[in-house]
C-alpha cells in the first residue's frame, strides 16, 4: 500500500502545505536495502547511504466486456447532470488528496487539477461526457437536500469505445461497495446502450486501484514496460527470499514461478515488438491514438496469441 502519513508544513517546503503521501528517503546500508520489500509500481533507488522510494508514472491500461450487473447500494445512484460540476470538484479533491497521483504535490496544486479534471469532463477534452456516467448521493431523511459521495466518469474518445475516465469516492464512504455499484450501474447503462467493452487506465503504483480493477474484471493489455516492471519485481522478491532463507522449499518455488512467468511474457513481447513495431506492445500510445490504422489495430487477444518461437 502507498505509504500515507499526517498532512504536514515541513520547513524544506518553505511553509507549503503539501499533501499527506510522500516519497521516502529512509537512511540505509546497502545490504539493507537489497533486503528491502519493494512497493509494486515504485522506483525504488539507493544513493548517499539512503533508499529513495518515490511514485513511478506508469500507466497500465485495461478492458473489461460490458455484462450485467446486481447493484447493491445504499445510497441513490443517478447520472451525472452538468450542476454536478462544483460538488464533483470538491469531491476530487477529497478522494485524491492522499494518493500516489499526487504524491508530494502542494495542496494548491491539487485543488488546481480538481478543477482542470473536472473542467475537462464537461467540456470533453478528454472525450464526450458519456449518457452512462453515474454519482453517489446520500439523501437526507426529509428528502430535501442530497450529498455526493462518489462518481464513476464515463468519456467518449471514440465512437463505441468509452472509457471509464475518473472513478472516486468520498474518503469517508470507503470499502461499502460504492465504487463498485457506481461501475456497476454505468454498466448497466452501456448494456442497454449496445456497447460491447469499457476500457480503464490506472496507475501501477496504486495498490487501491490495482486491486479493485482486477476484482471488477478488468484485464490488463499487453504491455511491454509493464511485463518488464512485473519482472523487475518479482526478480527482487526471489533475490531477497533466497538471501533471507526464511521461505518453505515449496513458497520459494512459487516465487521462483513467477519471476520466470513475467521473464517470458516480457520476452515474448520484447520480439512482438521487433517484427511488428513497439506501438503494438504500449497501449498507452494505441489509446492516444484512435485513427492508428493497419497492424496496430491488431486486438489484444491477438498479440496474446503471436508466437515468439
Amino acid at each position: 500500500m502507498p505509504i500515507v502519513v499526517d498532512t504536514l508544513i515541513s520547513p524544506a517546503d518553505d511553509g507549503i502545505v503539501v499533501a499527506s503521501m510522500r516519497s521516502t528517503h529512509p537512511p540505509m546500508s546497502w545490504e539493507e536495502y537489497e533486503l528491502m520489500p519493494w512497493k509494486l509500481g515504485w522506483k525504488h533507488e539507493y544513493w548517499d547511504g539512503r533508499a529513495h522510494i518515490t511514485p513511478r508514472q506508469h500507466v497500465i491500461c485495461a478492458v473489461m466486456a460490458v455484462k450485467p450487473h446486481a447493484i447493491h447500494a445504499s445510497c441513490r445512484l443517478r447520472p451525472v447532470t452538468v450542476e454536478d460540476h462544483r460538488e464533483l470538484t470538491a469531491l476530487f479533491f477529497q478522494a485524491f488528496r492522499d494518493t500516489i497521483e499526487f504524491c508530494d504535490w502542494s495542496i494548491g496544486s491539487i485543488r488546481d487539477t480538481a478543477t482542470r479534471s473536472i473542467d475537462a469532463f464537461f467540456d470533453g477534452k478528454r472525450g464526450q461526457p458519456h449518457v452512462s456516467s453515474r454519482v453517489a448521493v446520500r439523501v437526507s431523511s426529509r428528502r430535501k437536500w442530497e450529498h455526493m459521495i462518489g462518481a464513476a466518469l464515463i468519456v467518449e474518445p471514440a465512437p463505441g469505445r468509452p472509457m471509464l475516465d475518473m472513478l472516486f469516492v468520498s474518503p469517508r464512504a470507503r470499502r461499502r461497495g460504492i465504487a463498485s455499484a457506481l461501475a456497476g450501474a454505468a454498466m448497466n447503462e452501456l448494456q442497454r446502450l449496445g456497447i460491447a467493452t469499457l476500457e480503464s487506465a490506472y496507475l501501477m503504483g496504486s495498490a487501491p486501484s490495482r486491486a479493485w480493477h482486477q476484482q471488477f474484471g478488468f484485464v490488463e493489455k499487453p504491455d511491454l514496460l509493464s511485463a518488464q516492471l512485473y519482472y523487475r519485481y518479482a526478480e527482487h522478491e526471489l533475490q531477497r527470499h533466497e538471501k533471507l532463507r526464511h521461505l518453505s522449499e515449496s513458497a520459494l518455488l512459487e516465487v521462483t514461478r513467477e519471476c520466470d512467468s513475467w521473464r517470458r511474457e516480457a520476452e515474448r513481447l520484447e520480439v512482438v515488438a521487433r517484427e511488428h513495431g513497439y506501438e503494438l506492445v504500449c497501449p498507452i500510445l494505441r489509446r492516444a491514438d484512435r485513427r492508428l490504422s493497419g497492424p496496430l489495430c491488431i486486438d489484444m487477444q491477438q498479440i496474446q496469441q503471436i508466437d515468439v518461437d
